[in-house]
């Protein structure tokens, strides 16, 4: 199989079923065979499965963060790999990022091209009206996640009428054996969340098309937006979160993983160092790199709304060159 009929086949497929057979082919939506923990499930049902799919080619799609090492699918994969018999002429795994798994072969999906186009597509009719900075920071978050509720925690405690704050979650969970570790946290949450701004908190979390549309109701009254992407372990994932801030021409703290940067950088973009202390990217650690943007974040609330309102203009060749770029990928 070509990875031209890999990419012609996926184009025209919904693939909302975790197996998915086309002709002699067998997509694997692994993606529907993790949660947002990395955490695997259904590994025994799925091997037992594809068991019956001899003499087929596997596709084993990554598209939604699902981060295979930290949740073994990785191990899973190579298993069927073995199991099967597979070579790298029947064996594709699409996503994006590399496994490395030997007797397969891999085929890039552009995760910035197909975002940019997403955001591009809910984001087209917007025009822009005059920037009048009230605000300092925006933290938007639909699902549940350590960071993030370790940022917004952080933003509503010092911050909060600095700050558009939304945490739509309904359901935080600690794992039983951990959680004793989170106390403050766990009560935080219980007391403050969810923290509504455009939605309600019965659905938990928000698709992405509705975030996109509500996010020009405040872009202009901002000066920078905090961002923790779905996987902060990887730097190859990045969604709307990170890129309609190109779009938006917004200047941005990224949690994600280290060099997520740099790996922007390399595609084009422009980032936001010197007026912002850039250095939490190099970090491998995911602990410190949050410290160090919390510390960062502590450093621009001395500023000024005016003083950030002459920073914001200072940047306006960055978000311009950004701009540009990002209709590139659309």
């Amino acid at each position: 199989m070509s990875t031209q009929l890999i990419n012609q086949l996926i184009s025209n497929s919904s693939f909302d079923s975790t197996l998915t057979v086309i002709d002699n082919y067998v997509f694997v939506n692994l993606d529907w065979l993790t949660n947002r923990d990395y955490q695997s499930q259904g590994v025994s049902e799925l091997i037992f499965s594809v068991g019956q799919y001899t003499n087929h080619s596997f596709v084993f799609l990554i598209r939604d963060g699902v981060n295979c090492d930290l949740t073994g699918l990785s191990v899973v994969v190579e298993i069927i790999i073995k199991n099967l018999n597979l070579t790298s002429d029947t064996c594709y795994i699409y996503g994006y990022e590399d496994l490395k798994i030997s007797n397969s072969t891999f085929v890039d999906l552009d995760v910035i091209q197909m975002w940019c186009s997403l955001v591009y597509r809910e984001l087209q009719e917007y025009k822009r009206t005059s920037i009048s900075l009230t605000k300092k920071f925006a933290a938007l978050y639909g699902r549940h996640d350590l960071y993030r509720l370790k940022i917004i925690k952080h933003l509503h405690q010092n911050y909060a009428g600095d700050c558009i704050l939304s945490y739509n979650s309904k359901i935080g969970t600690w794992h039983p054996r951990l959680e004793s570790y989170f106390a403050d946290d766990k009560k935080w949450y219980q007391d403050h969340c969810p923290i509504q701004l455009d939605f309600n908190g019965d659905q938990g979390w928000v698709p992405y098309q509705k975030s996109l549309q509500q996010i020009t109701k405040h872009v202009d009254v901002y000066f920078l937006e905090i961002v923790s992407e779905t996987d902060v372990y990887s730097n190859k994932f990045f969604t709307e979160k990170t890129l309609k801030n190109f779009y938006l021409q917004k200047p941005f703290i990224l949690m994600s993983g280290q060099h997520s940067l740099v790996e922007l950088q390399n595609r084009g973009f422009k980032t936001f160092n010197p007026w912002i202390n850039e250095t939490y990217d190099q970090l491998s650690c995911p602990t410190k790199r949050l410290h160090a943007i919390l510390t960062e974040i502590d450093r621009l609330s001395l500023l000024s709304i005016s003083e950030l309102n002459s920073m914001y203009q200072d940047m306006l060749p960055v978000f311009e060159h950004n701009r540009r770029n990002f209709l590139k990928f659309v």
